[in-house]
């Protein structure tokens, strides 16, 4: 019976150790006595981050809004970034002012959209956009001479209802030089919620220019 204990604990023993010696030779390591993989580490040795952006992006834009509804047109423009989360998909935090008289638009907007670029290009970076905007700022039609301001954080309707918006988005990327990306989009929004809302929505068309830090386009 002894003989047949040691045979096993021996033939055990070869089976285990290759492994274990193998994983430490690797990308693993052992911690409390269970093999684990050893962090991945970067270009200068130290260990990668999880969340690290394929590039950031801080740019302006400027366009004009086309209501919908047969309303006046207006003007808009804005601050805006952009985090990737890789090459082809990034978060896109949006700050807008308009200049409008028509109610389909609110006086300034904040939105966060997702953007999908499906299309690797050396120039050209075709991209589409869905996301959610809310609406504060100046209020409208008090754009005449001698007429005052009346400024507010949010927009609401004449219900008191918040005013906040599904926005649909459509451009191109052009690449100017390594780091300087010039733009050109159609933007669709649609008020949801309120019984006033203008169900026709309104679009908007932008050309903008960013600044991106990072390497990767």
């Amino acid at each position: 019976m002894k003989h047949l204990l040691f045979s096993f604990v021996f033939m055990s023993l070869q089976f285990v150790t290759p492994n274990y010696l193998n994983a430490q030779s690797t990308d693993s390591t052992t911690v409390f006595g269970y093999v684990v993989p050893k962090p991945k580490l970067d270009s200068n040795g130290n260990p990668k981050r999880v969340f690290k952006p394929a590039f950031k992006r801080l740019g302006f834009t400027t366009g004009a809004l086309l209501p919908f509804n047969g309303g006046a047109t207006g003007s808009t423009s804005g601050l805006r970034f952009e985090y990737g989360l890789s090459n082809k998909a990034s978060l896109l935090l949006d700050f807008q002012g308009n200049r409008s008289q028509d109610t389909t638009f609110s006086g300034g907007q904040v939105g966060l959209l997702f953007r999908s670029m499906p299309f690797a290009s050396r120039r050209l970076q075709p991209y589409f956009g869905a996301g959610w905007s809310i609406g504060g700022g100046r209020t409208r039609g008090n754009y005449g001479r001698g007429r005052g301001h009346d400024f507010y954080i949010l927009d609401t309707d004449s219900e008191g209802v918040l005013k906040h918006y599904a926005v649909g988005q459509v451009g191109v990327n052009y690449i100017v030089f390594k780091r300087i990306i010039a733009s050109l989009e159609g933007n669709y929004q649609l008020q949801v919620g309120g019984t006033n809302a203008q169900k026709q929505g309104g679009a908007s068309v932008k050309l903008g220019l960013a600044y991106q830090f990072g390497k990767k386009k």
